[in-house]
């Protein structure tokens, strides 16, 4: 599989565990538009802490990455980051290059 697939697998997975923890109306939409950092998104900072620290973990056992994911999302220069920007960003990255 190739990179960028297996961080959408990552960033998905995750997803899909948060989704089963939540009521309907409060579920994450599985979508690379979906705003996952910003004033668009519709996580709180609990929720979105919990969805960064599953993906960390994923891109680890998936060998992506071992970097925090964290810094990296301050570094994107948009207001509203979506799911598909930081999949992008850690695709094209060079520390998270496997």
């Amino acid at each position: 599989m190739r990179n960028p697939d297996l961080i959408e697998k990552a960033f998905y997975d995750s997803i899909d565990e948060i989704n089963e923890l939540l009521p309907v109306e409060k579920k994450i939409i599985k979508s690379p538009d979906t705003i996952i950092v910003g004033q668009s998104s519709s996580l709180d900072s609990l929720l979105l802490l919990n969805l960064i620290i599953l993906i960390e973990e994923k891109l680890k056992q998936s060998r992506i990455t071992t970097e925090s994911l964290v810094d990296h999302i301050m570094i994107i220069k948009e207001r509203n980051v979506s799911v598909q920007m930081l999949a992008d960003f850690i695709s094209n990255s060079q520390e998270f290059r496997a």
